[in-house]
């Protein structure tokens, strides 16, 4: 009975430690974006086999479309006349959604658990249509770690979305319409914090 009862024990050991989620660790390497200001030649977008939509037009480096699944239309250009900051801003316009969403994001190969992420863009629009801005794991369930919503008017708008990490694994920052409409986007940022363990 006692050897059985220390056997037990051993093996409930070594699941919580195969099981328990790995430490969080200052030093782990930060979360950055790539082409954060939306700067530089634009690439353009192929026509993308069995998509349901129209989709249209260039996106900066590092960025893409995600709304290949969904009926809309859409078309992104490179605004080089009413930007932020910098030579160029995007400009998103989105003629009709039909069904799905509309959305187009930056992908990161991962986040990281315990880690809380600080996204902020400038956004510019028509004062009709909210725009959502969050931080989502790229793969079903598609949890979602924070999110914000504004209705861009005619001024340039800083928009805010804290994102604290309860997965380690890969997730996309995502910009979505909630209707047809034209909006501008400029100058991403993000801070990566984390608190180091006792």
């Amino acid at each position: 009975m006692i050897f059985r009862t220390v056997s037990t024990c051993a093996i409930a050991l070594v699941s919580i430690a195969l099981f328990a989620p790995s430490p969080v660790k200052a030093d782990d390497p930060p979360l950055a974006l790539v082409n954060p200001g939306l700067e530089g030649a634009f690439y353009t977008l192929a026509p993308s086999p069995g998509a349901k939509g129209v989709i249209s037009g260039a996106l900066p480096q590092g960025w893409q479309d995600n709304s290949g699944w969904a009926d809309v239309t859409v078309n992104y250009t490179q605004e080089v006349a009413d930007v932020h900051e910098g030579k160029s801003a995007l400009k998103v316009e989105v003629t009709a959604i039909r069904g799905g969403a509309c959305q187009f994001m930056q992908y990161f190969k991962q986040i990281t658990q315990g880690h809380t992420y600080t996204f902020t863009l400038w956004l510019k629009g028509d004062g009709k249509v909210p725009v959502d801005v969050y931080l989502r794991r790229s793969t079903a369930p598609y949890t979602m770690y924070g999110k914000s919503a504004i209705i861009p008017n005619g001024t340039w708008q800083k928009v805010i979305v804290v994102c604290p990490a309860t997965d380690t694994l890969p997730a996309a920052l995502m910009i979505r319409p909630g209707a047809a409409t034209t909006f501008y986007v400029d100058d991403a940022t993000v801070t990566d914090t984390v608190t180091a363990p006792k």
